[in-house]
């Protein structure tokens, strides 16, 4: 039986308005590039989730 593959994150990234800001310029280059993946503070996002995550912090950031 193989050993079961565990995968850590790490640190965890806090999100503030600005932050927020520059994920979504990462964001716009890797969509620009036609990357799936691309990295923002030394972790790897797909674009696909990204769009996703964008929406949701606008959403958290703007009082809801």
């Amino acid at each position: 039986m193989k050993p079961e593959k565990v995968w850590d994150m790490g640190e965890y990234i806090s999100w503030t308005p600005g932050k927020l800001a520059l994920f979504k310029k990462a964001f716009s280059k890797a969509v620009n590039e036609e990357k799936e993946v691309f990295s923002f503070e030394g972790h790897d996002f797909l674009v696909a989730y990204a769009k996703y995550l964008i929406e949701y912090l606008s959403y958290r950031f703007n009082g809801h």
